[in-house]
């Protein structure tokens, strides 16, 4: 499974410490599934101060790729959490289940025009200017529930 960082992750509180307590929480929560994080290139800057709480954790970090090595690497994947980006689309298109990630301003209409389809994953509105504790619980909660019902279809 991925956690995808990208710049609206940046502006809507996913620091450092908030994105490891995600990744780590994530890793106990399933500790079954190999994680990533993945990044794009406008994003690299920014993961330079995230990449030593990542190697703490055990989770490398995938960057550098061009379109057609992202859809390889998240067409092999069993979820891809991310706020929502052109990434999580490429999932999509490849069939890669997502948890896809919306402010809570104008949530229902995001949802209903980008969203994800149902069957695929969940959509959920961060509630919080930060990624908080309350909100990580969320997120994983999420992620469980996706992760089940794939095992439950195989």
């Amino acid at each position: 499974a991925a956690l995808h960082l990208c710049a609206k992750s940046f502006s809507h509180g996913w620091t450092e410490t908030a994105f490891f307590l995600l990744a780590t929480r994530l890793q106990e929560a399933l500790p079954n599934i190999g994680w990533i994080v993945t990044a794009g290139p406008a994003e690299e800057p920014y993961l330079d101060s995230y990449r030593n709480s990542l190697s703490v954790a055990g989770i490398p970090a995938v960057t550098g790729l061009n379109l057609s090595g992202m859809a390889a690497i998240l067409s092999q994947l069993q979820l891809l959490i991310s706020w929502d980006t052109g990434v999580v689309h490429l999932a999509s298109a490849v069939g890669t289940p997502i948890l896809d990630i919306f402010p809570n301003k104008d949530f229902d209409y995001c949802i209903q025009r980008w969203g994800p389809w149902e069957k695929q994953g969940i959509a959920l509105s961060q509630a919080t200017k930060t990624l908080d504790s309350a909100q990580i619980t969320v997120i994983v909660s999420a992620a469980i529930r996706i992760l089940d019902r794939s095992v439950s279809e195989n």
